[in-house]
């Protein structure tokens, strides 16, 4: 319960300090805004869970997009690499993109990933 509140709180701190995202993109959250700005978040003790969260919700979310638009045949394998991949493929990214988006990071990640045979 305590670690939940530390989330809560960090969230909210996150969107007191960058209150603009909401209104300039498209996404919304830890990985809403950009390279610079998860940077940031990432300083606090438990922001790299909160990180780790977006990009697993992420990738579910387009996941999920996909069947409901009838494209089955494009659903990747979302845990195809460990999450540590993942988030190490977005730090990567943003560290050669300071000024980039993690959601455009996020979207070549998605890219790599297999597609699914079921």
């Amino acid at each position: 319960m305590k670690k939940l509140l530390e989330i809560l709180v960090l969230g909210l701190l996150y969107f007191t300090i960058n209150s603009s995202h909401a209104e300039d993109l498209a996404s919304w959250g830890a990985i809403g805004g950009n390279c610079n700005d998860m940077d940031k978040f990432l300083k606090y003790e438990e922001g790299e869970v909160v990180i780790i969260g977006s990009i697993q919700g992420f990738l579910t979310g387009i996941n999920t997009q996909l069947i409901l638009d009838g494209k089955d045949k494009s659903v990747r394998i979302i845990n195809y690499n460990s999450i540590d991949f993942a988030f190490n493929y977005l730090e990567e990214y943003c560290r050669k993109n300071k000024d980039g988006n993690p959601i455009i990071g996020l979207l070549k990640y998605f890219k790599t990933l297999p597609i699914s045979e079921d």
